[in-house]
């Protein structure tokens, strides 16, 4: 009797190591468990929900995004933050019009950052600025358009200063706090 009784005790114990309660499973990744877009997906998508290192978190992200390839599914409950004041085509359209003129980065996360390019006669054609909470962009003069936004999250901040980063990277020589020639 004794033996069984052990034997029930540890078997007990051992169903709450494997329960789905210890492996910490999440809602997002149950919804794709048996979706044949997410195969071999599952196990990596738990894994970064339940992470809470961001250094580990930014791995298996990438783990995920690797075996799911170009064109495949992204991680489920994942929320890329946009700029709220410019998007990917407005970056695209100052960098094929527009001349670099000045660039600021301060490679903090915080303090103004910014790219501004000019037209022939370096008049401002398209500006973009990032700084705490407060995003601008300036427009060509005479087209009337632009954006202005405060208030948003941290993540769509740091959208907006890795476009500007990326502009710097592409137009600017990598490189700021001057004026270019």
């Amino acid at each position: 009797m004794r033996k069984q009784i052990t034997g029930g005790l540890l078997a007990l114990s051992l169903s709450f190591l494997t329960s789905p309660v210890f492996a910490g499973t999440v809602q997002v990744c149950e919804d794709i468990k048996n979706d044949p877009d997410y195969k071999g997906l599952y196990g990596l998508c738990n894994a970064y929900w339940n992470e809470t290192d961001p250094d580990a978190r930014a791995d298996i992200l990438a783990a995920f995004e690797e075996k799911a390839g170009p064109d495949g599914p992204s991680m489920p409950g994942l929320v890329v933050a946009s700029c709220p004041c410019w998007d990917e085509a407005h970056l695209a359209r100052a960098s094929v019009n527009g001349t670099p003129n000045y660039c600021q980065i301060t490679g903090t996360n915080t303090g103004p950052e910014q790219a501004v390019y000019g037209q022939d006669d370096y008049a401002a054609a398209y500006t973009f600025i990032v700084e705490d909470g407060l995003c601008i962009r300036g427009d060509p003069i005479g087209s009337g358009s632009g954006e202005i936004a405060w208030g948003f999250s941290e993540d769509a901040e740091a959208t907006c200063r890795a476009g500007i980063g990326e502009l710097v990277d592409l137009d600017f020589g990598g490189s700021c706090d001057q004026y270019l020639p």
